[in-house]
């Protein structure tokens, strides 16, 4: 699946809503970006906790979907989050992912978020339930 149908297949949700975009989509290599806008900014100007959970288990459960196919629904089912530096309004992070398990019915993921200087601002594992579609 490349990035134009995962972006089509996302229309109307929460992913759209946060304007997040896949700039990578092949298996073990997922790579996000989200903007730090009025979208997911918290009153104080700053990156929302929530929204960065929201990019995480979004990479995560994109690299489990692209790495068991179609016929499946994939999404985050424990997170384990550290959130480490406040990142302010204006400009972007990126999510990448790096697979820790691989098993038929969950993956656990590690994720890390970082700004536009490659600065980690949030490490969160993430553990993802797979499901085959009846």
């Amino acid at each position: 699946m490349d990035k134009a149908e995962i972006q089509k297949l996302c229309a109307g949700s929460m992913i759209e809503n946060l304007g997040i975009e896949f700039l990578e989509t092949r298996p073990g290599q997922v790579r996000l970006q989200m903007p730090v806008d009025k979208r997911t900014r918290q009153p104080f100007g700053f990156l929302h906790g929530g929204a960065t959970i929201s990019l995480a288990e979004t990479a995560a459960s994109f690299a489990s979907y692209i790495e068991v196919g179609e016929g499946f629904a994939c999404f985050g089912h424990h997170l384990d989050v550290s959130l480490l530096l406040a990142v302010p309004e204006g400009g972007y992070v990126y999510a990448g992912v790096s697979l820790s398990h691989k098993g038929r019915s969950t993956h656990i993921w590690d994720v890390r978020i970082s700004d536009e200087e490659d600065v980690t601002v949030a490490l969160i594992r993430v553990t993802v339930k797979i499901l085959k579609k009846n």
